[in-house]
């Protein structure tokens, strides 16, 4: 259980890209008489200003680094906090200990970040300045865990950049990619959240294995199937879902061996069932779909009961992705599926 939530600044908590490039980009102008696309700079967010230029092979970089923390002055009307960050904060401030591990300098801090108001909900603030190795590196996490007195496993990592991703795997923490704040990439991560209050409602989502079944939830669970059916299996026709509905799914459900649930805000959104140690069902409500809850079941089914193999339907191919992004591989197919229709499957083992 989460008792840390660390959070980057730049793409994060607030949004700065605009700025930082075309601040840098007007720099590099100046200085280089080149005029650099902005799509171009984009790999500076995340690290430091002194980390950026040398990765552009300029020699002169406190000069550099200065002239563009000038530019910057001119764009700083564009700069604003995300929204719903301050509505998130608010909603964390009272369960847990709210941290910022930023690549910005103590003085960048001061200037760029205070005014928003928003640091009096933080405890510890790592900058540029209280480590001599920055991000992807670990040490800014690790100093943070140091000084807030904070346990790998209780501390969660937000941020929009590869270097966030990258500095909180090696410093051995979950990461959270603030989809919000980085929509050109997809970064690997334990959550991928599309907004800021994503983050409180995963960190509200119970992982619960069923002992009892009791109707009304076994007709939630159908609910969530028959959603997540309607938006994934666009190959079923209507008939062949409400057979699967009424006549196979109930009792598939009251008699698979393990029924494990992902329940949010006192209701579920996702399930899976396991017989061996084979996935026989995975099924997200939609709206929760893209978000990490799937990967958090089979993830637990993996750790929990070992499972190492699972069918998917050929037809569904960003089920077939999902399961290859989490190590599984085919193996076999069949023209037909387990009643004997039309639908190709394909067998997957992991890896």
């Amino acid at each position: 259980m989460y008792k840390h939530i660390v959070f980057d600044v730049d793409g994060t908590l607030i949004n700065t890209e605009y700025a930082v490039l075309k601040s840098l980009q007007e720099t590099l102008l100046t200085l280089l008489n080149k005029k650099y696309e902005l799509s171009e700079l984009d790999f500076v967010l995340g690290i430091t200003g002194e980390a950026a230029i040398k990765q552009l092979g300029i020699s002169e970089v406190n000069n550099t680094v200065d002239l563009w923390n000038k530019n910057l002055e001119k764009y700083k009307s564009s700069v604003s906090v995300f929204e719903g960050i301050e509505e998130l904060i608010k909603k964390l401030y009272p369960d847990y200990k709210l941290g910022i591990v930023t690549s910005k300098t103590k003085a960048e801090f001061e200037e760029e970040v205070t005014s928003f108001g928003l640091n009096k909900y933080f405890g510890v603030i790592i900058c540029a300045d209280d480590t001599e190795k920055h991000k992807p590196a670990p040490e800014p996490l690790l100093r943070y865990m140091e000084l807030a007195n904070a346990k790998k496993d209780e501390t969660l990592y937000i941020g929009d950049s590869v270097y966030d991703m990258q500095c909180a795997k090696s410093a051995g923490v979950d990461f959270a990619f603030a989809k919000w704040g980085n929509k050109r990439q997809d970064i690997e991560a334990k959550f991928t959240l599309m907004h800021p209050v994503d983050l409180h409602s995963f960190l509200l989502t119970e992982i619960i294995e069923l002992t009892e079944r009791p109707q009304t939830l076994i007709d939630s669970l159908i609910e969530v199937w028959e959603k997540s059916v309607r938006e994934t299996h666009l190959f079923l026709p209507e008939n062949e879902i409400i057979n699967i509905k009424q006549n196979f799914l109930p009792d598939a459900l009251k008699n698979i061996s393990y029924l494990i649930i992902a329940k949010n805000e006192n209701r579920p959104v996702a399930f899976i069932g396991i017989d061996g140690k084979k996935l026989e069902m995975l099924f997200v409500s939609p709206e929760k779909r893209g978000c990490g809850i799937g990967k958090m079941l089979l993830t637990y089914g993996i750790k929990t009961y070992s499972v190492n193999e699972l069918t998917v339907n050929e037809q569904n191919p960003q089920a077939i992705g999902f399961y290859e992004h989490l190590g599984f591989e085919v193996y076999k197919r069949s023209e037909l599926d387990v009643q004997g229709n039309p639908y190709p499957i394909l067998y997957m083992k992991l890896k």
